[in-house]
């Protein structure tokens, strides 16, 4: 079975695992380190044990952006880290695949709308995942979900199709529809 790994890379990285057309579960993995190299080193280590434990065929991550140079330099910094291990991990599983997804596309495929503010982004992709019994702690976590079911969805036909259904669905009684 492939599994999907889908990362919100940040301080406090929100992680979902799962199959398409299954349940993916949620954690969220909380940076250590004295310094910025030291945080580095912990994400190699634990990146490398997540997917040696679990074996993903897919990683997907939350696409960085130019914000604040500090920000930018960290998150740019954990992409390369999570993107050269999986690299490595090609070498045993060469269909591995890795994948940076842009934040408002995953939105607007999870939730229909992909240019809300922050705070009503973040609680429109939980309310989704509510929607869909999908258990989650923190934002981190509902992010996280919500990138892996923008993957799961461009890697099943099923799965994308189950989405179409309850998105019509959903439209409908938005709209007043029944």
């Amino acid at each position: 079975m492939a599994l999907i790994l889908a990362l919100d890379l940040a301080m406090s990285t929100g992680v979902a695992l799962g199959p398409p057309n299954g349940t993916p579960r949620a954690w969220t993995v909380k940076m250590k380190g004295a310094d910025r190299d030291d945080k580095y080193a912990f994400w190699m280590n634990e990146i490398d044990r997540i997917v040696h434990k679990y074996r993903p065929l897919h990683i997907a991550y939350e696409a960085q952006y130019i914000g604040k140079p500090n920000a930018a330099e960290w998150l740019f910094g954990l992409a390369g880290v999570t993107r050269a291990v999986a690299a490595n991990w090609r070498y045993a599983y060469p269909r591995m695949t890795i994948q940076a997804v842009g934040i408002n596309t995953a939105r607007k495929h999870f939730t229909g709308n992909g240019g809300l503010q922050r705070k009503e982004a973040k609680k429109a992709v939980q309310d989704r995942c509510d929607a869909l019994g999908w258990k989650y702690k923190n934002d981190d976590e509902s992010d996280a979900l919500g990138i892996w079911d923008f993957r799961a969805s461009q890697l099943s036909e099923a799965h994308n199709l189950a989405n179409l259904r309850i998105n019509d669905g959903n439209r409908q009684r938005e709209q007043g529809h029944t």
